[in-house]
């Protein structure tokens, strides 16, 4: 007996190193998904009807118990938008608005829809030969994640200039091919052919008629308030948070924060109620509100994101949040949070508490 409780005690102590060594890297997971990111935007400026906005055209995302998601920015072209902006210069107005000029006037109706069928057909081709032929670039996945591509007709920008001010519509028609890695690790390893393969690949399209989730909306509007400046103790939004749902993922929400405004050289900081700091007093308070503002963020999107009820239970609410601007300091850029909808239901309904709750929100640093 007491050999067997040796045994036991050894084997346990040879896993432990097995533990560790499984953990993402998180350096290389940033190095492999910039480059496959770069091979899905070069397979995809064949597309005319693409807009770059300020950025790279394509982002891709590692979610712990997920997998990968890649997102194809493309602009609403055709449709229903009454206005199409392209952009043509940045400005430095502490608004975070872009100016934005217009493009050619657009297409009839009848030569809109032929385009917009065109370009839904292409983005699938894409999306399958992506996954098929280039997924095997991102390394330290498990066989059940998921690398899904998805690409929806986005929003145009809000327009603002001495003169003038405009919102253009957009629609939120999305296409979405998704993979099991499993299933790339078999066609790898000669399991199955490429044919097979590409049989397995979901794709799923939403045509879209412009109706949201309700809830999603609400979810939004509940962020937008609890950091507005006037009630906020850490960052604020000075913009409403843009979401994406994506069937099978849950739903995302993107947007950034703020910790002052600059006057005359000097900061205002609201979150904390001072003002006259100098850079170097602004850029302390916000490393020490860091901590405070994800504290804050893991509790609200618990107590507040358990009145979404659209999501499924395998699904996740994510926030992807760009930080407030902070040279040379000790916060990441960007992060994620996410957590699952069986999480936010079991709160709810009060299966678990807030502490166990919160637990379950997984935080990661993005580059």
């Amino acid at each position: 007996m007491k050999n067997l409780i040796a045994v036991i005690i050894v084997l346990s102590v040879w896993t432990l190193p097995a533990k560790v060594t499984a953990q993402i890297n998180e350096d290389k997971m940033d190095k492999d998904l910039r480059v496959a990111s770069k091979v899905l935007e070069t397979l995809s400026q064949g597309e005319e009807n693409i807009i770059m906005y300020g950025g790279d055209n394509v982002e891709g995302n590692y979610i712990e118990g997920y997998g990968v998601i890649f997102s194809i920015a493309s602009s609403n072209m055709y449709g229903r938008q009454k206005y199409a902006y392209r952009i043509s210069r940045g400005v430095s107005t502490g608004s975070g608005v872009a100016v934005v000029a217009p493009v050619s006037p657009l297409p009839p109706k009848d030569k809109s829809v032929k385009e917009e069928k065109t370009e839904s057909t292409d983005f699938e081709a894409i999306m399958v030969e992506f996954l098929a032929d280039y997924s095997h670039l991102i390394g330290q996945l498990k066989p059940t994640d998921k690398i899904v591509v998805s690409t929806k007709k986005s929003e145009f920008i809000y327009v603002m200039t001495d003169e003038t001010e405009q919102i253009s519509e957009g629609g939120n028609s999305s296409i979405a091919a998704e993979m099991l890695k499993k299933d790339h690790n078999d066609y790898i390893g000669g399991k199955i052919s490429h044919d097979q393969l590409v049989a397995k690949i979901k794709v799923t399209k939403n045509e879209g008629d412009d109706s949201r989730s309700k809830d999603l909306d609400m979810f939004g509007s509940m962020l937008g308030t609890l950091y507005n400046e006037s009630y906020t103790d850490t960052y604020f939004m000075s913009w409403r948070a843009n979401y994406e749902r994506i069937k099978g993922v849950g739903v995302i929400y993107a947007f950034k924060v703020y910790s002052s405004y600059d006057e005359d050289g000097l900061y205002r900081m609201p979150g904390i109620d001072k003002k006259g700091l100098t850079d170097e007093a602004r850029n302390e308070n916000v490393v020490k509100l860091y901590p405070q503002f994800v504290a804050g963020m893991k509790e609200n999107i618990i107590h507040y994101g358990r009145t979404i009820k659209s999501l499924e239970d395998d699904e996740m609410l994510i926030l992807k949040i760009t930080l407030t601007k902070c040279d040379g300091c000790s916060i990441p850029k960007k992060i994620q949070l996410s957590v699952k909808q069986t999480v936010l239901s079991n709160f709810n309904s009060g299966k678990i508490k807030l502490t166990e709750a919160v637990s379950n929100v997984k935080v990661t640093d993005l580059k």
